[in-house]
């Protein structure tokens, strides 16, 4: 496909144009729909805004919905991994924000599959009861040109980033520890763990 961009019949370019936001996503359950409300509803401490026995709209801020979930009786369940959307992901404020969310959700039951400083992030991975992929994070760096530049630099030798424990970085926070120091990413970094990969592959 030609990236030159084509003049309408009256000799106009439209002009490029990006969006604003990425506003929301919608997930199909078969037989889940509570479980899924619950779910969405607990993990990102979100609120239902519009609610049937068969469509959710949920938002934890001031967009009207951010998540929806529609029961759709009929379709095809999924079967192990699939092509199309691999996660979606949710950012906090900072690292404090993240970690206390590790702890409340754990509490409730909900644990992560996956924990990685990946470098540009931090990301804590759920799947939901469905088995779509959830990511929580934050962002290493304030300035994104940073973020941008590490991947450069480091992604040829370890695009995945390292594991680490939610519960000892929890722990050290309650201890008095900074969480930026508890995030920051490792100064020298090898090769990909080849059991990480496989637990995020897998999950």
């Amino acid at each position: 496909m030609s990236t030159i961009q084509q003049a309408d019949a009256k000799g106009v370019v439209p002009t490029k144009v990006s969006p604003v936001k990425l506003a929301h996503v919608v997930l199909r359950t078969i037989d889940k729909f509570d479980e899924m409300v619950a779910w969405y509803e607990t993990v990102l401490n979100a609120r239902k805004i519009w609610h049937n026995p068969g469509a959710s709209f949920l938002s934890y801020d001031d967009e009207h919905h951010r998540i929806a979930i529609v029961e759709s009786p009929g379709i095809k369940e999924r079967d192990g991994r699939y092509v199309g959307l691999d996660h979606i992901a949710f950012t906090y404020a900072d690292g404090e924000d993240l970690l206390n969310t590790f702890a409340r959700l754990k509490s409730e039951g909900i644990e992560p599959f996956g924990c990685v400083n990946h470098g540009p992030t931090t990301s804590l991975y759920y799947n939901d009861p469905d088995g779509n992929r959830v990511e929580l994070q934050i962002d290493n760096f304030e300035d994104m040109n940073d973020a941008t530049q590490l991947m450069t630099d480091r992604y040829e030798t370890n695009a995945l980033g390292t594991e680490f424990d939610p519960q000892e970085a929890y722990d050290r926070m309650l201890a008095g520890e900074d969480v930026r120091e508890i995030t920051r990413v490792p100064d020298v970094i090898g090769p990909p763990d080849m059991a990480l990969v496989g637990k995020l592959l897998s999950s």
